[in-house]
């Protein structure tokens, strides 16, 4: 399987407005000056920081399958509830239990589902990511593999995330209800499972694209994410100067939607970036 970018994921006819759902989440870097020899002039070949939007979407292909087995995490640090026992059936919003930490926080099933073990007793302090409930789904589901490239941006996966998918060459786009957190399969990949609604006709096998919005944050910094060496909290660029000189900054990044990359800190609108980012050397004394 391999990512579709999510400029694919924009223009493509089946999934053009699956975003109906958002999620909202400076300071200056230390910088050192890249020597002329090593970066040269860049003023010919750079871009700007802008200021905009920027959605965070996870696009992947994904297989239907027929009733997996989930987990479904602690979404906070706190004392575990179950209102469940294993062999129960549960229905799409029935809460299984509850994590008392901070605050008060629901566990809601998001699927018809038989629970099949409950794995943190009452009472029991949990931390937040820990699985408290293995269940298996009863119909049919959308699996797709997260490559490592993406596994960083799954820091912002809730319970509250909402998924869209599309059959390939079938029914298309609908809602699909994220089954639990990643799931960690025995040869180590990560996957993510989402329920088909019952009144979507589909069939074990047939191929399809599942689309998370992660999160969406409004007139933030941007840089085109290929000029950017890092893709995931820290991150360097070259500043290009008013003499055409070039500055290694570090700086700190945030979300990405595939193209452009939020810039948090160490950076201001309007400055110049050299097109290319640094090599990995370009940091050396």
């Amino acid at each position: 399987m391999h990512k579709k970018t999510v400029a694919a994921f924009a223009c493509g006819a089946l999934l053009a407005t699956v975003l109906s759902a958002e999620v909202f989440g400076e300071g200056s870097s230390d910088s050192s000056t890249v020597s002329p020899d090593g970066v040269g002039s860049g003023a010919d070949h750079s871009v700007a920081v802008t200021r905009g939007d920027i959605s965070s979407v996870l696009s992947l292909d994904a297989e239907l399958i027929t009733r997996p087995s989930y987990q479904i995490p602690a979404p906070a640090s706190g004392k575990f509830s179950p209102k469940v026992h294993e062999g129960d059936m549960v229905n799409a919003g029935e809460v299984l239990g509850t994590v008392n930490g901070d605050k008060n926080v629901k566990l809601v099933a998001k699927a018809r589902s038989r629970v099949t073990n409950v794995l943190a007793s009452s009472g029991e302090a949990v931390p937040s990511g820990i699985a408290v409930l293995s269940l298996q789904n009863r119909s049919f589901a959308l699996q797709a593999t997260v490559a490592p490239s993406d596994r960083y941006r799954l820091k912002a996966l809730s319970a509250d995330n909402q998924a869209r998918a599309s059959i390939d060459n079938g029914p298309g786009p609908f809602n699909c209800p994220l089954l639990g957190g990643p799931q960690r399969s025995e040869d180590g990949n990560l996957s993510l499972l989402c329920a088909i609604p019952n009144d979507i006709a589909v069939f074990a096998g047939l191929k399809g694209i599942m689309a998370i919005s992660l999160e969406k944050h409004k007139k933030t910094l941007t840089l085109p994410i290929s000029a950017v060496a890092g893709s995931a909290d820290t991150g360097q660029v070259n500043i290009v100067q008013e003499s055409g000189k070039t500055v290694l900054r570090d700086v700190k990044l945030g979300i990405n939607d595939g193209v452009r990359i939020e810039i948090r800190s160490g950076l201001s609108e309007g400055q110049r970036v050299t097109s290319q980012p640094p090599s990995l050397d370009s940091g050396e004394k």
